[in-house]
């Protein structure tokens, strides 16, 4: 996993406290994170117009993610792909697929190799990043997100398009406050994941 500066907390630990899968198998859980951050790479690459070979059960997600590139997704004009920003006073940070230009708009674009939709955690998820961008002082801040569910069959991706929305910071930030309180109930034998 990739290290982060010390003491800051990931926008996806923040949102963890809303998903249940506590009831999952760590070690398919761990293979499903595996699997994310392999996709991701080779769109990573792809963007940057290199070839990566994906083998097994990794191709098809590629594939998914080909249909939707050489689909909908064609013409678009990726401004960054897969970078970390920090927002060093609230001290979170989130690695941010891609930002484009897409029929002239700004887009925020995220993919997902998960079989579960969380279309609400990933709106948080989504403006958690607009903030990181306007902390970076980046001009171009997204006008909607979407995110693009790939297919472990290779098939179409499903779809979620989700404007922005000013309630949405708000519940964002409400998120951010019930993880911190979370963290501070833990006892110290919590923390180290015991």
């Amino acid at each position: 996993m990739e290290e982060i500066l010390p003491g800051y907390t990931r926008v996806s630990e923040i949102l963890s406290i809303f998903q249940a899968y506590a009831h999952v198998d760590r070690a398919k859980l761990k293979k499903a994170q595996d699997i994310g951050t392999l996709v991701h790479g080779a769109i990573e690459k792809y963007f940057q117009g290199h070839f990566v070979p994906l083998f097994g059960n990794l191709t098809p997600y590629f594939d998914s993610f080909l249909n939707w590139a050489e689909g909908k997704g064609k013409g678009l004009k990726p401004l960054f792909i897969e970078e970390r920003l920090y927002d060093h006073e609230l001290m979170i940070t989130g690695r941010i697929d891609l930002l484009c230009e897409w029929d002239g708009a700004i887009v925020l674009v995220d993919f997902k190799t998960g079989s579960w939709a969380h279309p609400e955690i990933w709106k948080l998820q989504a403006t958690f990043y607009r903030e990181l961008l306007k902390k970076n002082n980046y001009k171009s801040l997204p006008d909607h997100y979407v995110y693009i569910q790939l297919k472990p069959d290779g098939s179409e991706p499903l779809f979620w398009f989700m404007p922005v929305d000013v309630e949405d910071l708000i519940m964002a930030q409400g998120a951010l406050r019930a993880y911190r309180w979370f963290e501070k109930q833990k006892t110290p034998l919590d923390r180290r994941g015991n």
